[in-house]
């Protein structure tokens, strides 16, 4: 296979409900030029079968296997260190893409120079795949948006290849939050972010989800990093958002949940989470 256009990067640990679902999203993508890296990250399941008799079938698929669960940071750095497309498409197991979400984000990074991140809009689904809400978020991302809304939906985003070698990988100290901090430096290295204007993207929502079990880490390490980076993003409002951030640290993890849970049916999800 020659070298690709596009490398999509997923890490996967125990999906095996949803995984093949979410593969199926991405080999039916309009763009075909990519490869699939799929970092299986010590799963217990029977996701390996899986992905195993994927891989068989389409040779884009390439694979590889944890020995033991490393964690979302460790695992998404070992496929972009294997990626060898020019751009980097990043998907999380369990999520959905519209089968044009390469190739409208394609189209955008090669005819915008000054673009070297892009996500997009997205919808939120339940776990039988029925959309329940939106997600939305601003179509240019600056400081201000960044501290604001969290400048994008991680697995909806596609970022040039060389942003990694020019920023480095994403910082495997934190158990949570990673993307946060990675467009923290895109930011302050003057790169370009942005979010295409279409919903190209389904995140599923569960009960037992990664995301709610782990809000009250995301809250602190959230506000840990808008303190880290405010000196380069200072700001009135920047630092009415890191205020924000210490208030989502304080609530109960109970009464932060069922918060989160409801403002996920509304396009205010971006309020708390940020």
């Amino acid at each position: 296979m020659s070298q690709p256009l596009v490398s999509v990067v997923m890490c996967v640990f125990n999906e095996e409900d949803y995984i093949e679902d979410t593969i199926d999203s991405i080999l039916a993508q309009t763009l075909a030029d990519f490869e699939f890296i799929i970092v299986n990250d010590g799963s217990t399941d029977r996701t390996l079968d899986l992905l195993e008799t994927f891989g068989k079938k389409d040779k884009r698929i390439k694979l590889t296997s944890n020995p033991k669960n490393l964690g979302i940071a460790k695992s998404i750095n070992i496929g972009v260190k294997k990626a060898k497309g020019k751009y980097v498409a990043i998907m999380d197991a369990g999520d959905l893409c519209y089968r044009t979400r390469l190739e409208k984000q394609i189209e955008c990074l090669e005819s915008r120079e000054d673009v070297h991140l892009l996500g997009t809009q997205g919808r939120w689904i339940d776990k039988d795949g029925n959309i329940i809400g939106t997600w939305r978020l601003p179509l240019k991302v600056d400081g201000r948006a960044l501290y604001r809304t969290g400048g994008a939906i991680h697995p909806s985003i596609m970022a040039r290849r060389d942003i990694f070698d020019s920023i480095g990988l994403y910082d495997e100290d934190l158990v949570m939050s990673q993307e946060f901090d990675f467009y923290m430096r895109v930011l302050k290295n003057h790169l370009g972010m942005a979010n295409l204007n279409e919903e190209l993207i389904c995140i599923r929502e569960r009960g037992d989800g990664m995301t709610l079990r782990n809000l009250k880490t995301i809250q602190k390490n959230q506000l840990e990093i808008k303190i880290k980076y405010l000196p380069f993003f200072w700001d009135f409002w920047n630092i009415i958002f890191t205020a924000r951030s210490f208030v989502g640290y304080i609530i109960p993890s109970f009464i932060l949940i069922k918060l989160v849970k409801h403002l996920r049916k509304s396009r205010r999800i971006t309020i708390l989470m940020h």
